[in-house]
């Protein structure tokens, strides 16, 4: 189990988990192989981008009243 981070919607703590049968050498390289696939998820979740352009947001926020002119 590792944890990737907070969820972006609904705020809450996100952990990637699997489970592999298994004590030989084969299924500890397939394990290190998936702990390496869930880093490298993790850090993708935690850096989300946005394909929102800055433009819009700083208008919406205007239109909300979040930011005054």
């Amino acid at each position: 189990m590792l944890y990737a981070g907070i969820d972006q919607v609904t705020r809450s703590r996100s952990y990637l988990r699997e489970t592999i049968k298994g004590s030989d050498d084969a299924t500890w390289r397939k394990a290190e192989k998936i702990l390496t696939q869930f880093r490298a998820k993790g850090i993708k979740q935690r850096s989300t981008g946005s394909t929102v352009k800055f433009g819009y947001a700083i208008d919406e926020c205007y239109a909300k009243g979040i930011v005054a002119s």
